[in-house]
């Protein structure tokens, strides 16, 4: 990626039968010139539907990102929530290395009241 690129969080708004596919196309139309795929309540997009997402994603000309979900706390006390954060960064992202994306981001713990020196991580 050589230049500046700008988009939107998500699929615009304006875009007809929204889905991702379409949300690129419409990036495109708006000259706009990258989008995040936002995975905040769950990762939307299926393996059988990500060739879809990558041939428009290289057909427009379109950097893609991810915001990965925000149920993550790698610094959770339980380990059945520890080991659920760690699988949705890792469903987010091989979706995203199938979707060919550029990054992906997320928040990767909160303090739960605990002093930063005493985190579990």
């Amino acid at each position: 990626m050589d230049n500046l690129r700008f988009g939107t969080a998500g699929i615009p708004y304006s875009t007809k039968e929204r889905n991702t596919s379409n949300g690129i196309k419409r990036i495109r139309e708006l000259n706009l010139d990258s989008m995040e795929l936002e995975f905040v309540r769950s990762v939307n997009i299926t393996k059988e539907k990500s060739p879809e997402v990558t041939q428009a994603k290289k057909d427009n000309d379109v950097v893609l990102t991810i915001h990965g979900p925000y149920f993550i706390n790698l610094n959770a006390k339980e380990k059945p929530k520890l080991y659920a954060s760690i699988n949705r960064i890792l469903s987010s992202a091989r979706i995203g290395s199938l979707c060919s994306v550029w990054s992906t981001c997320f928040h990767s713990a909160f303090y739960l009241g605990m002093e930063k020196q005493f985190t579990i991580m």
